[in-house]
């Protein structure tokens, strides 16, 4: 339990906040990949935002794991230095504390510790896939599958992408965007509001239409073929102005939506969403009383658009993750993560005619709660469990037959 607790310990410590230049770690991580686990094949991917290390030339099993992290918000608010990666002793426990311990930098320490337990050598069809802005835009994955294909790896038979997803076994979830609705009026004094035009005043508007749609159509959607919840959009940041003496020119509102997957008439994505958002845009604006009627505008723009992943239950990695965790349930998850990723660019990868052969596994036992929030932590417990399920999946997948 020591050595994973303290390698996660180095893990933490090694800042990696999604969105901010993380070069320096992500090559102590490879080298650490060359040099302590003894990958024979470790390559940085350009732009600095993935590492592939292959145990072999020959590729059975892909573990894709993130590397970033969120930021760690007011850092006086914790109990800890939140990248200090301190241990503390429990009466029967150990902990390891700061950002990223548990999402998901508990999940790298768990598979090399396995790697280190087991041996390199005896797991030949073994690689890692570790990429960073998984938090954000997922460009590290993107960039990653892309050089993969490009260096003319083997491709993947099965991935296992580790998350903190409480024990289940995850082979669908929703999509996910992000949506800037930006609102532009006319800027003036706050003394003579009559000659502006004020944006915040139209954003708000437009937030009250956005939550009509949320009560009367996206709460009632029914999707037969899949048992995931309904799609949920969210508004998660609002911005106006810089002085309360003045009356802006932008409001810009955010909105981060998540969808389900498609399947014939029943569509409920991306661009369903945009084509609601502008024709209420289109009536708030004509609907102003307005000098000029160039005064007012609402456009918009999507920051990222991931679709939902869907997986066949029959897919060989659901199957055999039905052994290394038999009391796990075969369900959707509630969040996105790289499997969509994979999903989207399997045929990419493999050719056509290969079917995805992809899930989202946990420990088993991570609260949820405990992901981006103040003083993150992970036990002693959960480390021995990711790596013992990790070596379950390496000798039952990658070695030698």
């Amino acid at each position: 339990m020591k050595d994973v607790a303290k390698l996660l310990s180095r893990f933490v410590r090694m800042q990696s906040f999604t969105g901010t230049d993380y070069t320096k770690s992500m090559y102590d991580l490879a080298h650490m990949l060359d040099t302590e686990f003894k990958f024979p094949y470790v390559a940085v991917v350009p732009g600095d935002k993935g590492i592939i290390a292959r145990a072999s030339e020959m590729t059975e099993l892909a573990m894709d794991i993130h590397f970033d992290t969120v930021s760690v918000g007011d850092e006086h608010l914790w109990s800890n230095f939140p990248c200090s990666g301190q241990i503390t002793k429990t009466d029967d426990d150990i902990i390891i504390h700061g950002r990223g311990a548990m999402d998901d930098k508990a999940f790298l320490a768990g598979v090399l510790q396995a790697v280190k337990e087991i041996g390199i050598e005896n797991v030949p069809g073994l690689a890692l896939s570790i990429s960073g802005e998984e938090e954000s835009t997922m460009q590290g994955i993107e960039e990653t599958i892309r050089y993969w294909k490009e260096a003319r790896f083997e491709p993947p038979k099965d991935v296992v992408v580790w998350e903190p997803c409480e024990g289940n076994i995850g082979h669908t979830h929703k999509g996910t965007s992000s949506i800037n609705v930006i609102v532009k009026g006319k800027s003036g004094h706050s003394s003579i509001p009559s000659e502006c035009v004020n944006p915040i005043y139209y954003a708000t508007k437009f937030m009250q239409e956005i939550d009509k749609l949320n009560e009367n159509v996206l709460s009632k959607v029914k999707h037969e073929d899949y048992i995931l919840s309904k799609p949920v959009l969210a508004n998660t940041t609002i911005h106006a102005g810089d002085a309360d003496n003045a009356i802006p020119d932008i409001c810009k509102v955010t909105y981060n939506y998540r969808c389900l997957p498609s399947t014939g008439s029943i569509g409920f994505g991306t661009g369903w969403l945009i084509d609601h958002m502008e024709e209420m845009g289109k009536r708030i604006t004509e609907g102003a009383y307005l000098i000029h009627e160039d005064d007012i505008s609402i456009s918009f723009e999507v920051n990222r658009d991931i679709p939902a992943f869907h997986v066949s239950k029959l897919a060989p990695i659901v199957d055999f993750s039905k052994s290394v965790y038999p009391d796990a349930k075969i369900s959707p998850l509630n969040f996105a993560t790289h499997a969509a990723k994979w999903q989207q660019h399997w045929e990419y990868l493999n050719g056509k005619g290969y079917d995805p052969s992809i899930v989202v596994v946990g420990d088993g036992s991570i609260p949820g709660q405990n992901c981006h929030s103040i003083d993150e932590y992970c036990t002693g417990t959960i480390l021995n469990k990711i790596t013992e399920t990790a070596k379950e999946y390496m000798t039952g997948i990658c070695s030698p037959k």
